[in-house]
């Protein structure tokens, strides 16, 4: 892609985003993630929900953050 459309990929693309609060030792299910825009290079995209889903987080995340790799 030429540089004026990586800004407009990265914004069309989603990453996971907790849909409630998530504590340090819980399992993620797909209950827990929704797909939001935008993409973030830190965050999962939605072909990797089968990587995340079962995983066990390491830290807490806040309801409407990012999950990170």
């Amino acid at each position: 892609p030429v540089d004026a459309e990586r800004a407009a990929r990265t914004g069309a693309r989603r990453s996971a985003y907790a849909t409630r609060r998530l504590v340090a030792g819980e399992t993620i299910t797909a209950g827990d993630v929704a797909w939001l825009r935008p993409a973030d290079p830190d965050g999962f995209t939605p072909m990797e929900g089968p990587k995340i889903f079962g995983r066990t987080l390491t830290e807490d995340v806040e309801a409407g953050n990012l999950i990170r790799r």
